[in-house]
């Protein structure tokens, strides 16, 4: 039986090792409760992950945020004023 922190674990380690199997949507969430990454293959879109989750490993964290990819959500309409 597969545990729910390993599950997790296995995921990730997926997304770090094979990102093109996953859609990565850090980029352009339009609402902030979407995940950030979900799995292309799966046709119901319940294998999904969110960076901010507790169930994420810090390793995983740490080697999103050294490729600079980062858990953002920007609002419809938002202008960057810089």
């Amino acid at each position: 039986m597969q545990t729910k922190e390993s599950s997790a674990e296995e995921k990730w380690r997926s997304v770090i090792e094979n990102p093109g199997l996953w859609w990565d949507n850090t980029q352009n969430k339009r609402n902030p409760r979407a995940p950030d990454f979900k799995l292309k293959s799966d046709p119901t879109g319940s294998t999904a992950l969110w960076i901010t989750s507790r169930d994420t490993p810090d390793w995983a964290r740490q080697k999103l945020e050294s490729a600079g990819i980062t858990a953002t959500y920007q609002p419809s309409g938002f202008t960057d004023m810089n």
